[in-house]
């Protein structure tokens, strides 16, 4: 691990988490200085607004649910589908970028480790339960997911499949938030209220701890071998 690559690989990780809490809230401002042509954009404009989110998701821009918020108030509950598509592109840049970086190099670090290379085979046929559970939680922000499911190996269609599953709930609910708030002033300062004060909340709480459950559960199998 002391390669120059992977330094690059960790701070790249580190980016994904914080540059969203950075960006959330430029992107805030850029909203209420363009909401109304948000409101009016058509056709062609739209494909081209859905494939710069899909972008910006993808590389670790904008939160999601703040996406999915601002489309609920823009869109309603018709844009969940977009929202959707634009989640399995942006998974899939993620996913890619990721690759690119790291190389598999912190994945044959962890190989080397006989420890470590034993936590992640009793994990394997949890994976697909920790991607949705991890995407529930409020702890794991997508980004950052994406970079860490890679760099571990597991596979793109995994990846986007139980993501999906994971993320539709939040997804449903920021968009009724966005779809309910009267204005967009209301919109960009009461939704984290909202959502903390909501019963997905505890969900997603509900989720951190079942893979913290899950990940003890493996490494009791693995201290036992």
């Amino acid at each position: 691990m002391n390669s120059p690559r992977s330094y690059f690989s960790i701070l790249y990780a580190i980016y994904t988490g914080i540059m969203p809490l950075i960006m959330s809230g430029l992107s805030s401002i850029w909203v209420y200085q363009n909401i109304d042509y948000l409101k009016n954009t058509t056709g062609a404009q739209n494909v081209f607004f859905w494939v710069l989110i899909s972008f910006s998701m993808g590389i670790s821009l904008i939160p999601t649910s703040f996406v999915a918020l601002v489309s609920g108030f823009i869109w309603g509950f018709a844009s969940i589908l977009p929202l959707i598509i634009s989640y399995i592109f942006a998974t899939g840049i993620g996913y890619f970028l990721s690759k690119v970086i790291d190389n598999q190099l912190i994945l044959s670090e962890i190989n080397k480790n006989g420890k470590a290379k034993r936590l992640l085979e009793n994990l394997q046929t949890d994976q697909f339960k920790i991607i949705a559970l991890a995407r529930l939680s409020p702890i794991f922000p997508f980004g950052i997911s994406n970079v860490v499911f890679t760099y571990l190996g597991i596979s793109l269609q995994k990846l986007i499949l139980a993501g999906i599953i994971g993320m539709l709930p939040r997804t449903i609910f920021m968009i009724w938030v966005g779809h309910n708030s009267q204005n967009v002033i209301q919109l960009l300062q009461n939704n984290w209220i909202d959502y903390i004060s909501s019963p997905l909340f505890l969900l997603g709480v509900i989720s951190s701890l079942l893979i913290v459950y899950i990940i003890f559960n493996a490494l009791k199998k693995t201290k036992d071998k």
